[in-house]
């Protein structure tokens, strides 16, 4: 199992990052790379459509409004090629400067994963930095 952890510091409020991100359907609102969420199970999961195609489904393994932290964990995929079985992915909002910035912490573990630690944290900052500028665009002011 390969371990990695992130983090990218946004001047945007917790407050107003936790309720974007947490919002388990709403992953299409600031992830450029999703077309379509379809949450099922109650919320418990949620199968996505990706723009460029294929899909993938997570499912939820914990949810923390208190700690503004979520974990999810892959639950299979279509038309998508991955150098990976699986993963398991926990987001944290934490605040830097209260009513100001906040941190936004993932912490990632891939399950046999068939690379390398220097690609797979590149492929993580990759997909996650247009995220996180997305994310702040949305709620500037």
């Amino acid at each position: 199992m390969l371990k990695l952890a992130e983090e990218w510091r946004i001047n945007r409020p917790a407050e107003k990052v936790w309720p974007l991100i947490s919002d388990f359907g709403g992953l299409a609102r600031f992830d450029p790379t999703v077309g379509e969420v379809a949450v099922e199970e109650s919320g418990r999961a949620r199968s996505v459509r990706l723009v460029a195609g294929g899909s993938y489904r997570e499912r939820v393994l914990d949810f923390d409004q208190t700690r503004r932290q979520f974990t999810v964990a892959f639950d299979g995929s279509e038309g998508l090629r991955l150098p990976h079985d699986g993963y398991r992915s926990t987001v944290r909002v934490q605040v830097e400067v209260p009513g100001k910035s906040c941190a936004i912490l993932v912490k990632h573990e891939y399950d046999t994963a068939d690379m390398m630690e220097d690609e797979a944290r590149s492929a993580l900052r990759a997909h996650y930095g247009p995220i996180v500028a997305a994310i702040e665009e949305k709620l500037s002011d």
